[in-house]
């Protein structure tokens, strides 16, 4: 084990990633979490568990916490580094190629669904007769150049637009609130208990979805203070959490339990719902745009993630010549990986889940654990020799 946490530490900085503080953390993790359930998951969700959707939403958060805490665990115990690095440490070459290539596969099929998702809302919102490889061209080129300039211009910018999309959100959920029925949400908690196997698939729907803030075990080597990091993941989960639960909440106690899941778009169902005195209405173009924006950042740190992955994987000294194929791969996969939204909608509540959370969370606590054993043996043989 202690030989494992030397060669960590030997390759420990090989990658230069640039350097990012605890707050960005937090909102990276919010960012690549909330982004993931507000598009077109509300809908399954909602169709799963009716009023307790906003449950849901809370409840998959505290799912994904073992995950981030355990992803960060493992990289403060070999020397601040990413999965990959500690895949290395724990089982040698073998280990990090492996590890590498499954998570920058992931990464790369999660930024092709967030961009497709983000494809189709722009058409239904803003063009609806422009093709939507047109969509996926602009957003793809504008995560590779993201995803160029790294982590920490993303950090940066996220920094920026943060408080407008917070803003915006205060703005939409208080105008909604005049038509807010608080009778819409009762009974609370019924569902869930009612229906247990419906109540389990829409938690583990949610949770596939914010478990994507497994990118924190890419950030820890980039922290000014890595112990911070596991503080901070949680944090970003929870906040992309409550988020969701206070959106989700406005939503059925405005239209009611079960119509959300008839719309495919609900978040923007909701965005139409703003209106102020009767003379300022249709103002969801404004709020969706800024959605879109975040939803290129969000691109742009996938694809940044999957390419420092796969440098990792293959022991390069730099992820940028992964970027631009990256970028390509991503596109490639928004364009033919389903027809239309119906499929999306499937795959994003069907194998993806699964697939999803065996990366995001069954994986982290089995390499945790496996180092937390030879840890253990390392402590008795040890002991032994004394």
């Amino acid at each position: 084990m202690e030989s494992g946490v030397r060669k960590a530490e030997e390759e420990a900085g090989e990658m230069e990633l640039g350097r990012i503080g605890g707050r960005q953390v937090i909102l990276l993790v919010w960012l690549v979490s909330f982004t993931s359930l507000v598009v077109l998951l509300p809908a399954p969700v909602a169709g799963l568990v009716q009023q307790d959707a906003w449950l849901a939403m809370l409840l998959g958060a505290a799912v994904v916490l073992p995950g981030v805490w355990a992803i960060v665990a493992l990289g403060l115990r070999f020397a601040n580094q990413d999965l990959v690095g500690c895949a290395g440490a724990l089982a040698g070459g073998g280990g990090r190629v492996l590890v590498g290539f499954l998570y920058a596969a992931f990464f790369l099929l999660a930024g092709a669904l967030a961009m497709r998702s983000g494809a189709e809302l722009f058409a239904t919102a803003f063009m609806p007769e422009t093709p939507l490889l047109v969509f996926l061209l602009l957003m793809g080129a504008v995560a590779v150049v993201g995803a160029w300039y790294g982590l920490e211009v993303i950090a940066r910018s996220l920094e920026i637009v943060f408080p407008l999309v917070l803003a915006v959100s205060a703005f939409q959920v208080l105008t909604v609130l005049p038509g807010v029925e608080l009778a819409q949400v009762q009974p609370v908690g019924f569902t869930l208990l009612h229906r247990p196997l419906a109540a389990a698939r829409a938690i583990l729907i949610v949770a596939a979805g914010l478990g994507e803030a497994a990118v924190v075990g890419f950030f820890l080597p980039a922290l000014y203070d890595p112990r911070a990091g596991l503080r901070e993941g949680m944090l970003g989960v929870a906040l992309a959490g409550l988020f969701l639960g206070v959106i989700i909440f406005a939503m059925v106690a405005i239209f009611g339990a079960w119509e959300p899941a008839t719309f495919t778009f609900p978040a923007v169902e909701l965005a139409r719902a703003v209106r102020i005195a009767q003379f300022v209405e249709r103002v969801e173009s404004v709020i969706i745009s800024i959605w879109l924006i975040i939803g290129f950042l969000k691109l742009a740190l996938l694809l940044h993630t999957a390419a420092v992955a796969l440098a990792g994987a293959l022991q390069r000294s730099s992820y940028r010549p992964f970027v631009l194929p990256g970028g390509v791969a991503m596109t490639a996969l928004a364009f033919f990986l389903v027809k239309n939204v119906t499929e999306l909608i499937r795959l994003l509540t069907g194998w993806w889940v699964y697939a999803a959370l065996g990366l995001e969370l069954a994986l982290p606590l089995l390499l945790w654990g496996w180092a937390s054993l030879q840890r253990r043996e390392g402590r008795r043989a040890g002991g032994r020799k004394a």
